[in-house]
Formats: structure tokens, C-alpha cells, sequence
């Protein structure tokens, strides 16, 4: 890469985050084909992610830990009660401040038997907030992210289920992790069927699957699925591991291929033709004809 450009984005007047809660007897699938639906109408914006209670709280509790200087037990003791929903919705919304209202009451009126819909001006000085709004404040770097403020506070979620309040470098921590990135068809029940499979696997080994999903298209959803492990048992290194071996398999063999893959994916057959190898193996040899650009991971095998 020789050069790139950048477009600037003039600041919006407001910048909103919307959270969507669904009711108790809504199914996440049918909520999901409920908000496309709404994307479609232009209602809704593209910037969706879906995240399971365990991610939530992964998030959220490190965060309070580290702003009260308490540890994660009493930080998720807290805040769990808080953070009840099987499923939390996120957006955001910015431009004018009439128009956002607008649209945030839209989504009220078309979600109001399916979900509870709430609206948050992001952006304000956290010191105007109340001293003892421990929440506010411990979140409020990552709630900045929707205004392109960036932040490595979601780095501090890797911690949580191995009760670690990174003080020092992650390296330097007992935490190990995996991730895997498929990609989801936007419909409610093939999602429903992928987060089924994640969960299943995943409870055979006693792992806690945590889950976003992320709207990057219309018709695709990218979810990224990690599990974390002490990195200091080796027995539970090799079970993540075999967890995750198992897990991959199982989404790529039900039609759920990956986005990317990590260096432990990257001899796992998927579900492809010989005919998309070929195509692939093509394209690569194009940009790339004396083949030195990570050729085991950019080497597609299909199932037999």
C-alpha cells in the first residue's frame, strides 16, 4: 500500500445510543427479523450489534471493578440485576436533533410489543454527572465510542471470566483467549440455529460462549464468538482449543463460514466447493504469483 485517503464526517449536531431490550416472550430471531425489516425502511441505522448476557457483562463489570477498586465478584453482584436481558440491542443515531427524536420515536412505535427502547445523549462531560453514578462513569469511554472516540476499555472484558482486573499488560495476565468470526445469514432462525450450536459445544467443556453480532450488510450478520481460559492450566489451554476446533467445525459444516480465520482454523476443511477454491486460489495466485503471503491460512480446503 502506497497511499489512502480518508473521509472526514462533518460532526453531527447529537449523537443518540439507542438500546433495545426485548420483551420476555420475544425470541431473539424473531426480534432480529423485526429490526431488519426496520433497516429496510430506513428506521433503523446499519450500525446494529447484539450482544448475549455473558459479553454484556463482560464488558461491564471489569469497568465497574476498576472505577470502584473492587474485584469482579462484587462488581458483578452489583450490576447483574442491571444487565438481566438474555439479549441487548444497541445502535446509534446522530444528525439533527429533531430528526433523530423522529427516528427514536419511530422505533418506539414499531417495536412497542416486542421491545422496551431507550435513549441516551452521548457526548455530555462525564463531570457533570452525579458522583455517585458509578455506571456512567465506568462506562464512559466505550459509550463515547458511537462519536468516534476510541478507546482500549473493551479490552478489559477479556478479564472478567477469569475475575482479572488488568492492571498491567494483558501479556503479563493468567487470561488466554480464542476467538472465531462466522458470518450469519440475516434471518431469525438460521442465527437462532448458529448461537445453538456456539452454546452446545461450548457447555460440553464448560466454557461461557461470549457473542456479538454485527450487522455489516442487509443479508449478513459478522458474529465474533470468544471464550476465555487460564492460561496457566495446560489441560484447560488444550480444552479451549479443542472447544473451539469442534465449534468451527460444526458452524462451517451447517453453512456458517468464516469471515477470517485464526492460525488454529486455517487447516479445518469448510463447507465449499472445489469450484470457490479455484476461484480464490486464482485470485491469490493473481496478487500474490510466488506465493509468500501466509500461504496455510490463505489456503482453502473444502469437506470431503
Amino acid at each position: 500500500m502506497t497511499a489512502a485517503t480518508i473521509r472526514l464526517q462533518p460532526i453531527p449536531q447529537v449523537t443518540m445510543a439507542v438500546s433495545i431490550n426485548p420483551m420476555p416472550n420475544i425470541r431473539i430471531g424473531k426480534l432480529i427479523e423485526k429490526l431488519l425489516l426496520l433497516r429496510r425502511q430506513g428506521i433503523l441505522p446499519t450500525n446494529l450489534h447484539i450482544s448475549n448476557r455473558n459479553r454484556k457483562l463482560s464488558v461491564v463489570v471489569p469497568l465497574v471493578a476498576r472505577q470502584l477498586n473492587i474485584s469482579i465478584e462484587k462488581a458483578l453482584s452489583l450490576v447483574e440485576e442491571t444487565f438481566s436481558d438474555e439479549w441487548t440491542i444497541t445502535t446509534s443515531v446522530c444528525g439533527q436533533n429533531e430528526i433523530v427524536q423522529a427516528q427514536y420515536r419511530l422505533m418506539v412505535k414499531e417495536l412497542k410489543t416486542m421491545a422496551k427502547v431507550s435513549l441516551t445523549r452521548l457526548g455530555v462531560d462525564h463531570k457533570k454527572k452525579r458522583k455517585d453514578d458509578y455506571l456512567s462513569h465506568a462506562l464512559h469511554e466505550v459509550a463515547l465510542n458511537p462519536c468516534g472516540v476510541p478507546s482500549d476499555d473493551s479490552i478489559m472484558s477479556l478479564g472478567f471470566d477469569q475475575h482479572e482486573v488488568f492492571k498491567t499488560d494483558l501479556i503479563e495476565s493468567n487470561t488466554g483467549t480464542l476467538f472465531m468470526v462466522p458470518l450469519l445469514p440475516s434471518h431469525g432462525s438460521e442465527i437462532e440455529k448458529a448461537v445453538h450450536i456456539v452454546t452446545v459445544e461450548f457447555s460440553k467443556f464448560g466454557f461461557k460462549p461470549f457473542i456479538t453480532l454485527n450487522l455489516i450488510e442487509e443479508n449478513c450478520f459478522e458474529a465474533v464468538v470468544n471464550l476465555t481460559f487460564d492460561r496457566r492450566s495446560e489441560g484447560r489451554r488444550k480444552e479451549a482449543m479443542k472447544v473451539m476446533r469442534r465449534t468451527f467445525k460444526q458452524l462451517c459444516k451447517n453453512g456458517f463460514p468464516p469471515a477470517r480465520m485464526s492460525i488454529f482454523q486455517m487447516n479445518i476443511p469448510q463447507k465449499i466447493d472445489n469450484g470457490h477454491i479455484e476461484a480464490i486460489q486464482n485470485i491469490k495466485s493473481l496478487f500474490d504469483p510466488i506465493g509468500i503471503i501466509s500461504e496455510g491460512r490463505y489456503t482453502l480446503r473444502a469437506q470431503k
